[in-house]
Order: C-alpha cells, then structure tokens, then sequence
C-alpha cells in the first residue's frame, strides 16, 4: 500500500468504527469492510457510507455488511441515485421476508439490480421460473425444477439455465428465449436422449 492508500484506509476505518459498536465485531470483519469499501472510487464512499451507517443503525448490521461486500459491483451498473433505490428494496424485502431473503437479494446485484438501471428488455430467469413451470407441466405431464447454471441443461429433474437473458431487444423476445429453450429440455428428457450410447449418436451424425 502506498501512504495515501494506507490513509485512505485508516479513515474508513475510523469511519466504520464510528458507525458500527467496536466491541460487537471483531477486527476480521472491519478489515474486510475496509477491503471492500476500498473498491470504490473516491466520490463513492460517502454516499455508501450514508447508506451503511442507514441500514446498520436502523435494520441491521448484518445487512449493513452485505450491503458493503457488494456496493462495487452494483456501482458498476447503477448511479448513485439507483444504488439507493436498491439498498431501500433490500430493507423492503428484509422487512417482508427476513434478512436472509434481503442478504440474497443484495448478493445477486446482477441479477436484481437491472430493473433500477433501465435496463427494461432484460428478462430475469427467477422472474420466469413460474410460468416455465406450469409449462414443463403442460408439455411432460411433470414438474420440473429450475435453478441458475452458466448453460442451459438438464439432469431430467432440473432446467438449469442463466440468470438473465438480454439476447434480444425486448424482455418478451428474451423470455421466450427461456421458453424454447425448457421445450427443447422438455423434448431432450421426453426421448430420453440422455440413454442413447454414444455409439448410436456417432452412427447417426458421422464426425461426431
């Protein structure tokens, strides 16, 4: 660290220590506040800090730091302005569902931070995890589970697919993107193409 940034650092100390009792949490957890706090640029500090001293004074310092860990990587796609409006759901859903509800919501800023940016042709995979289900139903005469994964697949049991899809213009075209996509699981599952021998699928597409 240079002196500037060991200063940098001293201050959000201090500054944490001053909004936080420093005998309910030990020195691992204000280092790591500070690491985190130390991601942002300069202007952004005090406006998190806000926001922080809000939540831990008010809700919970739990919550508080949950909100520290991923102020970052929201700022890479909200203002300062939708940051708040972000932070003020997560109290929303703490109070209607509990802190471990708020602490998913702030930890997944990906995914429930579009809808604060503008971001409005975004559709989100949990948002059409409902209406995918009842048509899984409809198609296999099953309920399929649905979780996130990186691609889309299928172990027979679960579609797995990524957390938003902005492929296309609108949140229409992107959601429908997630509907062909369980249908061709729903068809992958239906004729059971995870059994056939490998040998099989070479003899039907040479080169494979």
């Amino acid at each position: 660290m240079t002196s500037s940034e060991t200063n940098r650092a001293a201050s959000l100390r201090s500054a944490l220590l001053d909004i936080f009792l420093a005998e309910s949490i030990g020195d691992c957890y204000v280092n790591d506040a500070v690491s985190w706090m130390l991601r942002l640029d300069n202007r952004q500090i005090a406006p998190v800090l806000k926001l922080v001293r809000l939540v831990a004074l008010s809700v919970s310092e739990i919550l508080a730091y949950s909100l520290m860990e991923n102020a970052a990587s929201a700022l890479e796609i909200l203002t300062e302005d939708q940051l708040e409006e972000w932070a003020t759901e997560a109290l929303n859903i703490y109070e209607q569902s509990g802190l471990v509800a708020a602490r998913e919501f702030l930890c997944n800023v990906k995914e429930t931070g579009l809808r604060f940016c503008g971001r409005d042709q975004v559709a989100v995979f949990r948002n059409s995890a409902r209406t995918l289900r009842l048509l899984s139903t409809g198609i296999s005469g099953r309920s399929l589970q649905f979780r996130h994964g990186e691609l889309p697949w299928t172990d027979t049991r679960t579609v797995f697919g990524p957390r938003t899809c902005s492929i296309f213009g609108s949140a229409g075209d992107n959601h429908l993107f997630y509907r062909v996509m369980l249908v061709h699981k729903c068809a992958q599952i239906r004729y059971h193409s995870f059994l056939l021998p490998l040998s099989s699928l070479e003899e039907t597409f040479p080169g494979l």
